[in-house]
């Protein structure tokens, strides 16, 4: 079984579909039913490709030969268009109807557009460049742009370069998304600007390329600004801290110092105690603040720690600083000066962590010593008549290599101040100046043996071989610890640290981290020569200053921190890492680089410019340059491609507390979008660039390659923009589309496209700047078509079916065809196909008469050359007497010596039946129907001759054959040629008539038929076509036509066809060859043949000339059912006048007297007659004389008859006449009456060569009485 269907797009005709089944090897021929033309299409939105709904599509319609009237519009039809655009017209379906030849053109409004209704088309000339379109089998596809009604700039800026008030706006990167999609660069934003519709408030979505800028939402309505201002901030984390005393009172900028991950916040002269923070930080939004009084302002130091998101305004803070005490003293051990001695504020280690709540930072009250052991501390968070505890130690020096016991006092604050000396002793036991070797304050000494030594002191854990160092707290407190002078005076154990579980700590001094134990305190472990403080260490805090939109650490959905570990490799490369580590240690084993993973040791998780990401564990590491190297895999979703995701691995994504580098792809991506594949190239992952973006793109559509020059894929949006397209190739490499202009090219996904009207990507493209939008350069193809370029106004693919559509400007140049300057073609439109494609337009044909024609003109690959054929037309037009050519649409055109020929019909259409024919036209050649010979013509119905019917074969005589183009007009049309009738038997007609037609075609109508006033060779005819009957009735004058023997000359009535079968009657003149044309010449008579019933009419017709009654005898007795032929004629022989005087008047006889043949023969009865006899008459007057009358008569007497064979007769005989006549007078007393008659006698014999004619007046014999009937 098969299936045959038209061509998607409906340039290779409209059907409805075929199923068949294969039964057969070979060529099958199949028959299908052309369905009515549609004229169909689409609105769009030119500034997108978009679809527009619910547009008035006012579609009209130009007959063939239509003639413009300025007060009548043409016959028009609007339609609303659906939700996806479309709008169609089918033929005949919609109110709307139009034959062959039409031309259309279909025009559309819709709200908030520009719309301008098209002027009415007053010239014919106007309405030939319109499209020609054909009744029936095609589609004829229309796409209508709209532009919208408005143009609105938009300029994106950013923050101010420089802090000048007239400082320059830096112009910022951006995508401009209408409210329906669309999306534009700022750059076509700017210039030429947006489109928009007039009148209508839409939504404008700003999305800047760079994520690290927020974007914006704008609302406007289209006609009402010509400018748009849109100023972007960059996505920072914005802090003003409104500092003031405990009055309220703003404070001096050099007083106190406020601190974020060691940044100095800006506080401007005057600025009323504002200090504000503008930084990019990725984190999970939690910060420490120090505040730190300076120059001795002896403000109470504080830690804040606080929760901040980025914003586009500064979150506000109000802090106030109170006024600490101060405490001076010196520091002393034994009687020399305690230089650098360590003085500080007793506090605990959970006291040092910071929380979210705002806090004294204790661990910043601390001091050293001078030279002369002199100190001092200010800001201590301390009231009068309070007291609080101070240390005072000392480290081991070169000038006292001793442990150092340290002190600590209880000072009273009075009036803001407080006084402590310090006495430091020496301990004379071991020398202990580290824990494992970190540097350690001995608060606490004192010897518990002979070997070991309790120690309570503050250790320095920033001290040490790692690359992490401290943060603020990091001085932990270590209480009762004993060292053993035989394990070189170090612990023998792990020492915890005084309720610390987690410490925050710097690595590289770049990244903040979390270092927290398994379980319990922290400790400090012996590892080799040194210690170690082992645990879990976390990326925290605000560790990378770029936009959270680049990377971000927190859960999207729980609000939580995403875990981001260092580790060190597991045992394999999938194998877990090890997630506990050395984080600080000093045994001078340095770790050369860490790696990430998440808290079990699995890979990172991570959002990533938006998207979710994972980092693999055994190939993502912080190097020791302190950039990470991240293993990235990520899935960005392409929406309507298939896979809907794709799938990225960055092998080596670089970041560094400042910067992500872009990183390039090692291949390229390649998505599925239906039939189509896009192929990224060269990408990078770029956060600036907001996602995925590649300048080298490629969408491979199968027909064509599209460079893309933008491919952006982001968490936010899927942009694909400025297409590089130099050269479009269809069918099969034949045509070439070139000189594009890819201002107004779009790419969109269409929900209802293609053949089969479902969602599939396309990509269009229209003349914006220029009048095209691309140029067709066609080939020559040698003695057809010249080489010549179209214009391209619109053009489109499919991912489906590799479907596209091509339209051509309104305006092009006409191409002479066929080397003929009378066969013009005007292309409209192109379709193609594998190996071939076609041109779609109109042809005029410079031959009177002949309108604009639809046709087509393929190209196609024939043996490696380029060849055209023209054909897809429908040529009808008419000539005078309502004849009509029309082309044989299955037959080539050909062409020789500049004159082209088109194969078709000519015809008066229910009348004279269709006969093949060629018209010719071309150089020297104004205009000729050929009549084909031996083309028979149906005289007895529709439709080509059976057997059974009557018909006229036509001869090869071309001046009696055809029509001719003579003074621009063509001439009647003339056929001629041999009449059979079936119906009459061979041997009655030995010679087939010639007939001679030449149409006229003066018509009038009736009910029953149409009369039609024509002369054709055989002479001057008017007949009749009797359409229930199927018979044609009417008269001619035949000149000198053969018959069988005999050629007859005279006007006779003609019918052919029908039940009646042939009937031909008249009267004329019959020239009867070897029959009495031998001493009498030329007959006049009456003739009958026929193939029919012969009605009374007809009888008496054909004897009118005849005096013999027999004749009537003989016809009405072979009425019914006659076959054959009867002719009547009679000679005059005698036509005298004889006057004579009688008494009383003068009298005339005049006598004219002659003979008389009658020749019959009924082949169906086999009946046959011959009569031979003589005819005469007389009038008899006289002069006028009163009361005098006079009356005569005739008597015929037929002496001889005899009987026709077909073999021939021999008759001979004699006829007489006796003219009787009577003359009265009318006297006063009576009447006086005179009789008498005057006689007259013929003889005559006719034998093959031996004819004789006498002719006397005189007796005549007695005279016959004629049969009775």
């Amino acid at each position: 079984m098969a299936i045959v269907t038209p061509n998607p797009t409906g340039d290779g005709g409209r059907f409805d579909p075929f199923i068949f089944y294969l039964n057969q090897t070979g060529i099958q021929e199949i028959k299908v039913d052309v369905a009515p033309s549609r004229i169909a299409g689409r609105v769009t939105d030119k500034s997108s490709g978009k679809a527009i709904a619910n547009a008035s599509v006012v579609t009209e319609i130009y007959a063939e030969g239509y003639v413009p009237d300025v007060k009548k519009a043409p016959p028009s039809k609007i339609i609303t268009t659906d939700a996806n655009g479309y709008f169609e017209l089918t033929n005949g379906a919609n109110g709307l109807t139009w034959g062959d030849n039409a031309h259309t053109r279909s025009y559309a409004t819709a709200n908030g557009y520009a719309n301008v209704t098209p002027m009415k088309l007053l010239y014919v000339s106007a309405i030939n460049n319109l499209t020609i379109v054909k009744a029936n089998g095609r589609n004829y596809n229309n796409v209508i742009e709209k532009v919208p009604g408005s143009i609105t700039k938009f300029l994106v800026y950013g923050e101010p370069i420089g802090s000048d008030p007239g400082a320059f706006y830096k112009p910022i990167k951006a995508y401009i998304k209408r409210e329906d999609g669309t999306v534009f660069t700022e750059a076509e934003a700017n210039a030429p600007g947006v489109s928009m519709l007039t009148g209508i408030k839409q939504k404008f979505v700003i999305i800047p390329e760079d994520p690290g800028y927020f974007g914006d939402t704008v609302f406007v309505t289209g006609g009402e600004k010509a400018y748009v201002n849109v100023s972007l901030k960059r996505l920072k984390h914005r802090l003003d801290f409104k500092l003031v005393d405990e009055g309220g009172k703003p404070l001096d900028p050099n007083t106190v110092q406020v601190t974020i991950n060691g940044q100095i916040g800006q506080q401007k002269p005057n600025s009323n105690g504002l200090v504000q923070f503008e930084f990019e930080n990725v984190s999970v939004n939690n910060y420490t603040v120090q505040f730190t009084a300076i120059n001795k302002s002896g403000y109470i130091p504080k830690v804040v720690g606080i929760t901040n998101q980025e914003s586009k305004m500064p979150a506000k803070y109000d802090i106030v600083m109170e006024k600490g005490a101060s405490i001076s003293g010196q520091v002393m051990v034994g009687n020399q000066y305690a230089k650098f001695a360590k003085v500080y504020i007793h506090y605990t280690s959970s006291e040092a962590i910071v929380t979210d709540k705002e806090k004294i930072d204790l661990s910043l009250l601390e001091t050293t010593a001078n030279e002369f052991g002199k100190y001092e501390i200010f800001g201590l968070p301390i009231k009068n008549n309070q007291t609080v505890k101070v240390h005072a130690t000392l480290a081991p020096t070169a000038d006292m290599p001793y442990s150092i016991k340290g002190e600590e006092k209880d000072v009273t604050i009075t009036d803001k101040v407080g006084k402590a000396d310090f006495l430091l002793s020496i301990f004379t036991g071991p020398v202990i100046t580290n824990l494992y070797g970190f540097p350690i304050a001995i608060e606490k000494i004192e010897a518990i043996s002979t070997t070991k030594t309790k120690v309570t002191g503050i250790v320095d854990l920033s001290k040490n071989y790692s690359k992490f160092t401290g943060l603020a707290g990091n001085k932990i407190r270590v209480s009762d610890v004993v060292f053993d002078i035989n394990n070189k005076n170090q612990p023998l154990t792990d020492v915890s640290l005084d309720a610390i579980s987690q410490l925050k700590l710097r690595y590289q001094d770049k990244y903040n981290v979390l270092l927290a134990s398994t379980s319990g305190p922290l400790k400090i472990t012996q590892t080799g020569v040194g210690g170690s403080v082992i645990g879990k260490v976390s990326i925290v805090d605000n560790s990378f200053n770029y936009p959270s939109s680049y990377i971000n650490f927190t859960n999207v959905v729980t609000k939580q921190t995403i875990p981001f570990y260092l580790s060190l490799p597991g045992s394999s490369e999938n194998a877990p890492n090890q997630t506990i580590i050395k984080a600080i240690y000093n045994d001078k084993t340095e770790v050369d680089k860490y790696f990430l993973s998440d808290p079990i040791g699995n890979p990172l998780k991570f959002s990533f410019i938006g998207f979710d990401a994972t980092a693999k564990q055994s190939n993502s590491y912080i190097a020791t340059d302190g950039k990470i190297h991240l293993d990235v895999n990520f899935k960005g979703e392409v929406p309507n491609a298939t896979p809907s995701t794709v799938n990225v691995d960055i092998k080596d994504l670089v970041l560094d507390g400042n910067k992500i580098y872009p990183s390039k792809g090692a291949y390229p991506l390649v998505l599925n979008m239906q039939d189509w594949k896009l192929e990224v190239r060269d990408w990078t992952i770029d956060p600036v660039k907001g996602g995925i973006y590649s300048q080298n793109s490629l969408i491979k559509t199968g027909v064509v390659d599209i460079p893309v020059r933008t491919f952006n894929l982001r968490k936010d949006d899927f942009i694909v923009k400025n297409f590089s397209l130099n050269q479009l190739t269809l069918g099969s490499g034949l045509l070439n589309l070139v000189e594009i202009d890819t201002t107004n090219f779009h790419l969109v996904f269409d929900q209802a496209c293609g053949s089969d009207q479902n969602a599939h990507w396309r990509f269009s493209g229209s003349a914006a700047a220029k009048t095209y939008v691309a140029k067709i350069p066609i080939k020559a193809v040698a003695g057809k078509f010249p080489a010549t370029t179209l214009n391209v106004n619109y053009f489109q693919l499919i991912s489906y079916n590799k479907e596209n559509l091509i339209s051509l400007s309104g305006a092009q140049d006409g191409v002479r065809l066929y080397n003929n300057s009378r066969f013009t073609f005007f292309p409209q439109s192109v379709s193609s196909s594998a190996g071939s494609y076609s041109l779609g337009g109109q042809g005029v044909i410079a031959v009177p008469r002949v309108n604009n024609v639809a046709m087509d003109l393929l190209f196609s690959n024939t043996n490696g050359s380029l060849d055209m054929q023209a054909g897809g037309m429908n040529l009808n037009f008419e000539g005078k007497g309502y004849v009509q050519f029309k082309n044989d649409a299955s037959k080539l055109i050909t062409s020789a010596g500049g004159v082209t020929s088109i194969a078709g019909t000519v015809a008066e259409p229910g009348k004279v039946n269709p006969i093949d024919c060629i018209l010719k036209f071309g150089e020297g050649q104004p205009g000729m129907i050929d009549l084909t010979p031996g083309f028979e013509l149906n005289l007895d119905g529709v439709g080509k001759p059976t057997t059974n019917s009557l018909k006229l074969t036509i001869n090869n005589n071309k001046l009696t054959n055809g029509m001719f183009v003579e003074n621009n007009d063509w001439t009647l049309l003339k056929f001629s040629g041999e009449l059979t009738d079936p119906k009459t038997p061979a041997n009655m007609v030995k010679t087939k008539p010639l007939f001679k037609f030449q149409v006229l075609g003066d018509i009038s109508a009736n009910a029953d038929g149409i009369t039609m006033e024509q002369a054709t060779p055989l002479g001057d005819v008017k007949m009749t076509y009797d359409f229930a009957s199927r018979r044609m009735m009417g008269s001619m004058h035949m000149e000198k036509v053969q018959f069988g023997s005999y050629n007859f000359t005279g006007d006779v009535e003609v019918g052919y066809g029908g039940e009646q079968g042939f009937l031909l009657m008249g009267a004329g003149q019959l020239n009867t060859g070897t029959l009495l044309v031998e001493g009498f010449g030329t007959f006049n008579i009456g003739v009958l043949f026929a193939n029919s019933d012969l009605s009374e009419n007809s009888i008496a017709k054909v004897t009118q000339y005849s005096k013999a009654k027999e004749n009537l005898c003989w016809l009405k007795e072979n009425q019914k059912g006659f076959k054959g032929f009867f002719i009547s004629g009679g000679y005059d022989i005698i036509n005298v006048q004889k006057g004579f005087d009688m008494a009383v008047a003068s009298v005339y006889v005049n006598a004219i007297l002659g003979v008389e043949t009658s020749i019959g023969a009924n082949f169906s009865k086999d009946k046959y007659k011959i009569l031979i006899g003589a005819h005469g008459e007389v009038n008899a007057g006289m002069s006028a004389i009163s009361g005098t009358s006079i009356s005569g008569g005739i008597k015929a007497n037929i002496t001889v008859a005899g009987d026709y064979k077909p073999t021939g007769f021999e008759v001979a005989g004699n006829a007489g006449i006796v003219v009787p006549y009577k003359v009265s007078q009318y006297l006063v007393l009576d009447t006086l009456t005179f009789e008498g008659s005057q006689k007259a006698k013929i003889f005559f014999r006719y034998k093959k060569g031996d004819p004789k004619f006498e002719f006397e007046l005189g007796s005549a014999p007695e005279l016959l009485k004629c049969p009775v009937l």
